[in-house]
């Protein structure tokens, strides 16, 4: 009698168990798809990034808003999700708000330093999905104004650097991102704009690459800039 007392009660344990992980699993699958964007902030502090970046990803779907976006783009980046970051940046981007919030971004530094940071975020995402030839080219979409401490080329050239050193034979031409720097330092000498950061920043570069006539040119403009 016992026995069969004993084994009705382990029944209704397993059972009870059973239910309670039933509704765990449902209230959580709800809170998930209710509160994306808190669960966006949750995973990020627990250090699952790319969960962050989908939730974030699915709270901007939900709002459109635009602060939502910027945390997408944010999270995406963090979690190194190159997909939606080539998606989100071109969107924030292109987004009418932009403008007005990086020029309120109160961060103490010249109002470009954010707009880099998106820029060249974005061509890095181009750079791993579709190549160098590609996120050089986007230069021309995403602009170069406002050079800053740093500019897009130079996240472009630390994403190849970081592949170069992921696989030693992997091929590239490094003259694409020498002309890329051209460009810049033709635009501001045009615009009649100091062109010091843009010469330090490319011999810095060509030096890291050991590209040597590329060092003589750049130290040589920026000689003659000091004269």
């Amino acid at each position: 009698m016992n026995e069969e007392k004993n084994n009705s009660l382990n029944k209704l344990a397993i059972r009870t168990m059973f239910f309670c992980l039933v509704v765990t699993i449902f209230l959580s699958t709800t809170f998930l798809v209710v509160f994306p964007a808190t669960a966006s902030n949750m995973f990020s502090k627990l250090g699952a990034e790319s969960l962050s970046a989908r939730y974030a990803k699915a709270s901007y779907e939900k709002s459109g808003e635009f602060n939502d976006l910027v945390n997408t783009f944010t999270r995406s980046v963090q979690a190194e999700e190159y997909g939606m970051v080539k998606k989100f940046g071109k969107e924030l981007l292109d987004n009418e708000n932009f403008d007005s919030f990086v020029e309120f971004q109160d961060n103490n530094q010249p109002q470009y330093v954010y707009r880099v940071w998106v820029e060249g975020n974005y061509i890095i995402a181009l750079n791993e999905i579709d190549g160098l030839d590609v996120a050089i080219g986007s230069l021309e979409i995403v602009g170069t104004s406002g050079y800053g401490d740093i500019s897009p080329i130079k996240y472009i050239a630390d994403s190849l650097s970081k592949q170069i050193s992921e696989n030693e034979e992997f091929e590239y031409d490094y003259n694409v991102i020498d002309r890329a720097y051209e460009e810049v330092y033709k635009n501001l000498l045009r615009d009649g704009e100091d062109t010091n950061l843009v010469i330090v920043e490319a011999f810095s570069m060509a030096e890291t690459f050991k590209q040597d006539e590329l060092s003589t040119k750049w130290l040589e403009r920026y000689s003659s800039a000091k004269k």
